[in-house]
């Protein structure tokens, strides 16, 4: 699974933590951190990307923050997305051709 998420475009580091959170299932950064063997504040970093794509949410546990690792049929969506943005940009960059060519 890690070398797909590397072909997705995944950092080394967004793949172990991603992949961590899979297993783990809910967990805090300490513990991602650890079982990806990543420093924790980059865990921080990678965690708040991966919650950008939709791929971890965040709850709070007893003041304690805690992330929940979400379905891989995310990732699906993502592609989906990613393939009509780039159906939108080769329109784009084919109406802007014919207006070069006139």
């Amino acid at each position: 699974m890690k070398h797909i998420l590397k072909e997705l475009g995944f950092s080394e580091k967004e793949a172990d933590i991603y992949l961590s959170a899979l297993r783990i299932g809910s967990a805090s950064v300490s513990e991602l951190a650890k079982q990806a063997k990543i420093k924790r504040a980059i865990a921080y970093v990678v965690l708040e990307k991966l919650r950008e794509k939709g791929l971890v949410s965040l709850s709070e546990k007893r003041g304690k923050q805690i992330f929940i690792a979400q379905d891989p049929e995310k990732l699906l969506q993502l592609l989906a997305l990613e393939d009509d943005e780039l159906k939108e940009s080769e329109e784009k960059i084919g109406k802007s051709c014919q207006i070069l060519k006139r």
